[in-house]
């Protein structure tokens, strides 16, 4: 994130969080792109690299299992109407996901005993 404010200043003259939020956005599409490579503007390397594995480690915060640390309280589950792990689905549940009216689990994967074996917590 360092790089970001170094490209921040070298190309608008403020670092990253004082632009306004379309400059944020402008350099946000350059670091994406690939238009902030290069040392001393702000990467070295592939700004487009950086880009995407923040991209990556985002998502899956946001929507992986609660077990390794994000998508606290569900709130990425819930963000897509995911109904959470069942081990099984019966008739009447698919009957209700259906009626969008199925109660989603609030549970890890981990906190099933199949998942847990062999597993450090």
């Amino acid at each position: 994130l360092a790089a970001l404010d170094r490209y921040s200043e070298y190309t608008r003259g403020a670092r990253f969080i004082e632009l306004s939020e379309r400059d944020q956005d402008s350099a946000l599409i350059d670091v994406q792109t690939g238009g902030a490579s290069g040392a001393g503007v702000g990467f070295v390397g592939s700004s487009g690299s950086f880009f995407n594995m923040v991209k990556s480690h985002t998502w899956q915060g946001t929507f992986g299992d609660p077990h390794y640390g994000g998508n606290r309280e569900f709130a990425g589950w819930d963000l897509i109407d995911y109904p959470g792990v069942r081990m099984r689905v019966t008739e009447e549940d698919q009957e209700q996901l259906e009626a969008e009216e199925l109660e989603p689990e609030r549970r890890s994967a981990y906190e099933l005993a199949m998942f847990r074996t062999g597993r450090p917590r």
